[in-house]
């Protein structure tokens, strides 16, 4: 398996990506920012945080790309 694309975090903390998904009325993205911020914090894998969204780490991995 390839290593996982490491996660810019710059810009965002967890807690301020949580924040901000609470704030977000679109689904699609507060489900996208919460994964991000579980994956900052870095407690559960990605493949832990796909199932738990219910995608794919290759979509992960975009969401990361896209975030970075």
């Amino acid at each position: 398996m390839p290593a996982a694309i490491p996660i810019n975090n710059d810009f965002l903390s967890k807690d301020e990506l949580e924040e901000l998904a609470r704030k977000c009325p679109v689904t699609r993205i507060r489900k996208r920012l919460r994964a991000i911020a579980l994956i900052l914090e870095g407690k559960l894998s990605r493949l832990q945080i796909g199932k738990k969204f219910k995608v794919g780490v290759q979509t992960l991995c975009d969401w990361v790309n896209r975030y970075n």
